[in-house]
């Protein structure tokens, strides 16, 4: 892994950032898309209508914060992955 190219690298980060893209895009389709309208239509029934605004809102905070997992895994992963090649470098020389 140490001995990769530039090229190496930059395939590699872009793999990574495909990945990521197609994490967020599955999750938004389920959340928004399947979620959130069958939770409002079950939910929102007794509410006045300004309350189902307010909760779609609310549920798309809440959706937010849930992407945001995906992008500590993968910084984690790739400044885990960063600091296992510099320790074999420096074990080599």
């Amino acid at each position: 892994m140490a001995s990769l190219t530039i090229t190496g690298k930059i395939h590699l980060l872009s793999l990574m950032l495909f990945l990521f893209l197609g994490i967020l895009g599955i999750q938004y389709y389920v959340f928004s898309e399947l979620f959130v309208p069958r939770f409002l239509d079950y939910f929102g029934k007794n509410l006045p209508d300004g309350s189902v605004a307010k909760m779609r809102a609310q549920l798309e905070v809440l959706f937010s914060a849930l992407l945001m997992w995906p992008m500590f895994l993968i910084g984690s992963l790739s400044t885990a992955l960063y600091l296992l090649i510099k320790k074999r470098k420096e074990a080599e020389e």
